[in-house]
């Protein structure tokens, strides 16, 4: 199973179904399970914008390219949230 990076938030954002969060620290990705990142499809680039307009409505997100994707959880943290943390969080704030 793959997982595919939709945003960034801050721990704690409300997540819809189909959702969950990764989480290091304070700040978090939106990820969802698909099969392959090959097997993605036009639907599944609709399905990223309205994920994305879904989680704006509970708080700022840093929004993610469509496509972004993850073998596991550790990577997410390692390639998304480890990199520059404290430029995410200003982000969110700003």
């Amino acid at each position: 199973m793959t997982l595919l990076l939709h945003g960034i938030v801050r721990a704690g954002h409300p997540m819809a179904a189909g959702l969950r969060a990764v989480v290091e620290d304070d700040l978090a990705v939106a990820v969802s399970d698909v099969g392959s990142a090959d097997d993605l499809t036009a639907e599944h680039a609709r399905s990223h914008l309205d994920v994305l307009c879904g989680l704006l409505a509970d708080g700022p997100v840093l929004p993610l390219r469509f496509g972004s994707a993850a073998p596991d959880d550790e990577s997410v943290r390692d390639h998304a949230l480890r990199t520059d943390p404290d430029a995410l969080r200003a982000e969110l704030t700003g």
